[in-house]
């Protein structure tokens, strides 16, 4: 619950654009076999909200759902051509989310005491923007290329900041 409060004030002071993702638009197979594909305009993501699955030792995960505020998104067929089109806004419900597996995103703290999570590895996205599930993993795939492509500062939440005077050898590093 805190974290999500950091998450959501940090989202509120950098609407802006300047440190979450800007404005994506696109094009993605939307099946195996490409005979259908989907174009995205301007979607505009949300705030992240931060979730934590049953964990065991060898499976920890955690889900950063976003969601979509406002995007067009039009599926077609090679053959038949415009399959639906449709504008989406927040009310919808339509969401990205994005599964951390936690042996690999590994949190860091640094000199200063900012607690960061590194988002560029250990990620499998999915969006619910479409019915059939091969297709909503084809969405994840173009959301994750789309946040590959963004500077990786830009890949980076700050979860918090710890306060490290009298750092000792119990002073954490990383998570």
């Amino acid at each position: 619950e805190r974290l999500n409060r950091v998450l959501q004030q940090q989202w509120i002071e950098k609407y802006d654009g300047t440190q979450y993702p800007p404005v994506f638009s696109g094009q993605m197979d939307l099946n195996e076999s490409r005979t259908e594909f989907g174009v995205l305009k301007d979607v505009l993501l949300g705030k992240p909200l931060l979730s934590f699955e049953p964990a065991a030792l060898d499976n920890s995960r955690a889900v950063l759902t976003l969601s979509i505020l406002g995007v067009t998104f039009t599926a077609n067929e090679i053959d038949a051509g415009v399959l639906y089109s449709y504008t989406i806004t927040e009310a919808q419900g339509y969401t990205l989310k994005v599964v951390l597996d936690l042996s690999l995103v590994v949190g860091v703290v640094e000199r200063l005491g900012r607690v960061t999570l590194d988002l560029s590895k250990g990620t499998q996205f999915m969006c619910n923007l479409a019915g059939p599930a091969a297709s909503q993993k084809k969405l994840g795939e173009f959301f994750n290329q789309r946040f590959q492509e963004l500077p990786l500062e830009r890949q980076v939440y700050e979860l918090g900041i710890l306060d490290l005077k009298g750092g000792s050898d119990l002073t954490p590093t990383h998570f």
